[in-house]
């Protein structure tokens, strides 16, 4: 698996429209994502700590990982991938790179939020060894968490 993929900063001349439109594509039907605007999005980008590109080793992009670092908790923000390139394992691959990420980083957690609807998701986190810390009703969001 390591020999097909490979990770890279996000370029915002090169990567942002095709950012804005994967994420529009995959979240957006999402309660939680209701009221995003493409300028929001971006400030959201900006406001990262790290937006990596996810790409293939023919360098194709084919989704991205983004995550915020808050005293000793990696917050992983997003993490999205193209529907083509789902259920490959290739998901696998990459949360093992950001847990080894925050070990080396000496993190106590990973936690993020995940939509309350998005099933796939919160079971495919759960197979990670994520549990449900919380759940906000209001944001229609479920915060996980893995210790480190």
């Amino acid at each position: 698996m390591n020999k097909n993929w490979r990770i890279r900063r996000r370029i915002p001349e090169l990567d942002d429209l095709y950012l804005l439109t994967l994420i529009k594509e995959n979240l957006g039907h999402y309660p939680s994502s209701y009221g995003l605007t493409d300028e929001k999005i971006i400030d959201l980008l900006n406001k990262y700590t790290e937006v990596f590109l996810l790409m293939s080793k023919a360098g194709s992009r084919v989704g991205f990982l983004a995550w915020t670092e808050k005293a000793k908790v990696m917050l992983l923000e997003l993490c999205v991938l193209e529907p083509r390139y789902q259920g490959k394992g290739i998901a696998t691959y990459f949360m093992k790179k950001v847990e080894s990420r925050a070990r080396r980083g000496g993190f106590s957690s990973i936690r993020f939020y995940v939509d309350r609807n998005n099933e796939r998701a919160q079971r495919l986190y759960q197979r990670f060894g994520y549990t449900v810390k919380r759940i906000n009703w209001l944001t229609h969001t479920i915060l996980m968490e893995k210790r480190m």
